[in-house]
């Protein structure tokens, strides 16, 4: 994922797919509820 993605995901201008969302989560090793939360 492209950093500027990431960033129109964290400023909500684009929802990640269940798959990224999983992805991003594992990566991060936090849950996925704390990653949309």
């Amino acid at each position: 994922m492209s950093v500027s993605v990431l960033g129109e995901v964290e400023r909500g201008n684009r929802l990640p797919s269940e798959p990224v969302v999983e992805r991003m989560a594992t990566v991060l090793n936090i849950s996925k509820q704390d990653f949309i939360s």
